[in-house]
């Protein structure tokens, strides 16, 4: 075999039958691998996204369309306020069915400046705000440069807008809200002008000493005419339930002043709470004689103002005033629940 046959046979060991071609090459060991390792070396095929229709913004939908949603979350019918007048949750008739009114969904509010906008109008015009005892002294009917009327608590029962906006209020009469004039109390001075204190006896002295203190009793209505004086009412609801005096022994309508009707000029007064017809025509009497008086005052600084004088007395003719002796009331009652929307913790016990 000559050189160049040899050099060829070198080459083409892998297509034919030759020695070398027959040897194998020695196959490495293989590699040890975990779990872990194998998972990694795989190739995870993910599927294409599907191509979905592009989102329907909220604030896309007409303002008509946006309102129906914002009633659904904000209009609950009458909205009670947590933490305040405990007392008079337990008696007064005004709270008897809060647990069956929800609370309003009020996160809402806080989605953006548009909607905050649209929606707390919605709120503040169509609900019946249930406000608590001394109200007068909560913002925003009080203002800290106001010394008639201080700010008792810094918290806001609704936003300044609510004094443009809110149509429907519930007031409660209590003694809380009046104050004696000898606020340290008695002494010996009211006797001066009075029957020989030792020759009464001690039911003559109560009666006389329960005489003397209704005089004296006064009901401030300057921060409630301040506070009234901002708004534009359609309904007033007023709880007659606590109109008692100090002793609780009477309850003398005559010391709560109504004026504030002739700032507001509601179309319907409400009353509820009273215990007799008779309680009834008293609380009619006295919100006519406290805006007649009103009006002749008035008429004092306003005798030029013949136009004036005829709407003011016009009002007591405007205004419808009813009276019922439960909370109960068709225009707020449809959205009154028959099972419990909310916890209430303050209740009067029944007596056994």
């Amino acid at each position: 075999m000559s050189g160049s046959e040899e050099k060829s046979a070198e080459q083409h060991c892998t297509c034919c039958s030759c020695k070398k071609a027959k040897v194998n090459k020695p196959q490495e060991a293989p590699k040890q691998t975990t779990r872990i390792s194998q998972g990694t070396s795989k190739v995870i095929k993910i599927p294409k996204a599907r191509k979905t229709k592009p989102t329907f913004r909220f604030l896309d939908l007409p303002a008509e369309l946006r309102c129906v949603v914002y009633e659904e979350l904000l209009v609950v019918g009458k909205v009670y306020y947590k933490g305040t007048d405990h007392n008079e949750q337990a008696s007064t008739i005004r709270y008897k069915d809060k647990e069956f009114f929800r609370e309003p969904y009020l996160a809402i509010l806080r989605t953006c400046k548009l909607v905050h906008d649209e929606a707390e109008k919605v709120y503040l015009s169509k609900n019946l705000f249930v406000l608590p005892l001394r109200w007068q002294q909560y913002a925003p009917f009080a203002y800290p440069d106001s010394a008639t009327s201080p700010v008792l608590n810094s918290r806001y029962l609704f936003s300044k807008r609510g004094l443009d906006y809110v149509r429907n209020l519930s007031i409660a009469v209590d003694r809380i809200e009046t104050w004696d004039i000898d606020d340290l109390g008695k002494n010996a001075a009211i006797w001066e002008n009075s029957k020989d204190y030792d020759s009464m006896t001690p039911a003559q002295r109560l009666k006389e000493m329960h005489k003397i203190t209704l005089n004296d009793t006064i009901t401030d209505e300057s921060p409630t005419e301040l506070a009234m004086n901002h708004l534009s009412m359609e309904f007033v609801e007023i709880d007659w339930t606590n109109a008692y005096c100090f002793l609780g022994c009477c309850r003398p309508i005559y010391i709560f002043h109504t004026s504030w009707v002739y700032h507001v000029k509601p179309a319907l007064i409400y009353n509820i709470g009273t215990r007799s017809k008779i309680e009834e025509s008293k609380v009619l009497h006295c919100i006519q004689n406290n805006v007649q008086l009103v009006l002749e005052l008035s008429e004092l600084y306003y005798t030029e103002s013949d136009e004036a004088s005829e709407e003011w007395r016009d009002i007591l003719d405007k205004c419808d005033i009813q009276f019922s002796r439960t909370a109960s009331n068709p225009r707020w009652d449809r959205w009154k629940y028959k099972t419990e929307q909310r916890t209430v913790k303050f209740r009067q016990k029944p007596v056994s």
